[in-house]
């Protein structure tokens, strides 16, 4: 008795006519899922040539896919293929177990993740990949790992990869647009990312502020339209405002900034940035001490020592400002402190 007998039972292969083909009005198709799922409805129906079909061509398009091989055995353990029944069936455990070591990597490589260590991260992504775990996902998370490694060259081939399989990924569109803006410079690539995130998911806020930004770098008046629609999805986003009120800045605008950095500091951020509440208290200190608004200034940089007590610039600042309302000596104190943790006065 063969491992298909001692598995299924005697085969009654032989009482098994071919039937003709029910896949006539089928609409052709190359997902896999739905190819799968048309092998079972044969099976049940006991049209074993069809379903042999159409598992081939899963296969043809997913050679790694382990329960194709196990439903393809099956099927020929029906029409009497034995050996090649055997074959399949040792080749979809051998995958299976791959798949698992895989997973199991993938497990791990999320780990890496939480605890920020990115090289450690893509180690296992990149073994999860070699176990056929080759979802869209793991590419993506490998490319946000690289990326936070410093690797953009690899995050951008990550990126690539992640929708070269699922073109309709919208968070990877927003994040390979963040790379090509701020790391390459590539403007019209990162233009037309943000815009085909944002018409795959015209309802998530981050991707028209981001937009927002870039269109304000090229000096594009549809800017303002973007952050109003950010705010117009989600009115408590910190983040948004925090970008709002750095190109007030820019333009000067030191009282419209120090309003937006207000909602900021009243909202909070929620990741997915680059600022923290440290600069949100740094620059509506240095808002303020622009319009002589010395004992708020004082106010906010002290705030911000609190949250980050070895930046040396605050120090620096607050004690400018100081020196303005002519507290000398606290002033001396903050400067020597700036001094100490390595600030350099321009000249």
């Amino acid at each position: 008795m063969n491992l298909f007998q001692k598995l299924f039972g005697k085969s009654n292969s032989t009482n098994v006519q071919p039937k003709q083909a029910e896949s006539e009005h089928e609409e052709p198709t190359s997902d896999i899922k739905i190819l799968l799922e048309r092998v079972k409805k044969k099976v049940n129906k006991k049209d074993f040539t069809n379903a042999l079909i159409d598992v081939n061509k899963v296969l043809s398009i997913e050679p790694t896919d382990f329960t194709a091989y196990i439903e393809r055995s099956k099927i020929k353990r029906e029409l009497n293929d034995l050996i090649g029944a055997d074959e399949d069936y040792e080749t979809g455990l051998v995958l299976m177990k791959k798949k698992e070591r895989g997973l199991k990597a993938l497990d791990k490589a999320r780990e890496k993740d939480d605890a920020n260590d990115f090289k450690g991260a893509i180690k296992y992504y990149s073994e999860a990949i070699d176990c056929t775990v080759n979802f869209d996902f793991v590419y993506y998370y490998r490319a946000l790992a690289k990326k936070y490694a410093g690797d953009y060259e690899g995050a951008l081939l990550d990126f690539n990869k992640t929708l070269e399989i699922n073109p309709t990924y919208s968070e990877a569109f927003y994040d390979r647009a963040r790379l090509k803006h701020h790391q390459f410079k590539d403007y019209d690539g990162a233009m037309n990312d943000y815009t085909t995130a944002i018409k795959l998911n015209p309802t998530e806020s981050k991707f028209f502020e981001y937009r927002g930004v870039l269109k304000n770098e090229m000096n594009n008046e549809g800017a303002t339209n973007d952050f109003n629609k950010a705010i117009e999805l989600n009115p408590k986003r910190g983040e948004t405002y925090f970008s709002i009120a750095s190109i007030k800045f820019k333009h000067r605008d030191f009282k419209g900034g120090i309003s937006d950095l207000d909602k900021v500091i009243e909202i909070g951020l929620v990741g997915d940035t680059s600022y923290s509440m440290y600069d949100a208290y740094y620059f509506r200190g240095s808002y303020k001490s622009i319009l002589k608004d010395f004992e708020g200034a004082i106010e906010d940089f002290s705030r911000a020592i609190e949250l980050e007590p070895h930046k040396a610039e605050v120090y620096f600042e607050r004690g400018e400002a100081r020196l303005a309302l002519e507290q000398n000596e606290l002033a001396a104190e903050d400067k020597f402190m700036a001094m100490k943790l390595g600030y350099e006065e321009e000249n």
